[in-house]
């Protein structure tokens, strides 16, 4: 896809207009949803939580950021052994065996 640059915002041509209610809407939204969901993964556990002190509130969200941390890292490591073919499924390189 070529990159094309614009001195302004006028001289760029207009988005692509979906009709409202449409299938082809309804998957892009979804996966600007889905991209978003991906990227964000914040979770934060329901309730009121008081502290006594800032150090206390720091120490909660440095927890939570952990468990974020390795959420992802699992996440990401899940995703890299899907990746990976077995070695049943891969065949040798042509003329090398």
């Amino acid at each position: 896809m070529p990159v094309r640059k614009f001195r302004s915002v006028a001289d760029m041509p207009p988005p692509p207009l979906r009709r409202p209610g449409s299938e082809e809407l309804f998957q892009i939204l979804a996966g600007h949803w889905r991209a978003g969901s991906l990227m964000a993964d914040l979770r934060f556990p329901p309730g009121l939580y008081r502290h006594a002190g800032v150090e206390e509130l720091n120490a909660q969200t440095d927890l939570w950021a952990s468990e974020r941390i390795e959420r992802v890292k699992l996440r990401n490591a899940r995703a890299r052994q899907d990746d990976r073919p077995s070695a049943a499924d891969s065949s040798p390189t042509p003329d090398r065996g």
